[in-house]
């Protein structure tokens, strides 16, 4: 009686094994890949670093008048947009960022941001606001935008 029993064959069952290890490695490989982020790099000639290098080097003023954000660079970074954030009772919260993939704001030079290319709600009566910058770098082969910290922004009062 013990000879009509059949089994899995070793082969098979050694395959299956191995077909479920793989399964269970690939899993836990795209979990993990959610928590780290990709590194974004930018090159400014002394070779790639991580960008949050560069936001110490970042030096602007920017000043908020009938709507509109007017930023100059004073540094050596290029700007590639800024985001605005108002200052509230104990937080700050994002009003709105103005980006442009043309735009690159150089040294020296000045730019502004018009309604139009604002995405946030109206400037005007809106108290403190912080400017911070957004710079660009790449991740791969894409161009990402990265914000600097809030503690690299310049603190504005709009009329």
């Amino acid at each position: 009686m013990l000879s009509n029993k059949k089994g899995l064959s070793p082969v098979i069952a050694t395959t299956l094994l191995i077909l479920v290890a793989v399964i269970l490695a690939a899993i836990i490989f795209w979990w993990i890949r959610t928590f780290v982020q990709e590194s974004v790099q930018k090159n400014l000639g002394g070779g790639p670093e991580p960008i949050q290098n560069f936001c110490p080097d970042v030096k602007f003023n920017a000043d908020v008048s009938d709507g509109t954000i007017t930023v100059q660079n004073n540094g050596q970074v290029p700007i590639y947009g800024v985001e605005v954030k108002q200052k509230g009772f104990a937080s700050l919260k994002s009003i709105g960022e103005a980006t442009d993939s043309s735009l690159a704001i150089k040294t020296g030079e000045t730019y502004t941001f018009s309604s139009a290319e604002y995405s946030g709600s109206p400037l005007t009566g809106a108290g403190s606001l912080t400017i911070i910058p957004i710079l660009l770098g790449e991740s791969g082969s894409s161009q990402k935008a990265y914000p600097c910290d809030t503690s690299y922004g310049v603190p504005v009062t709009a009329a």
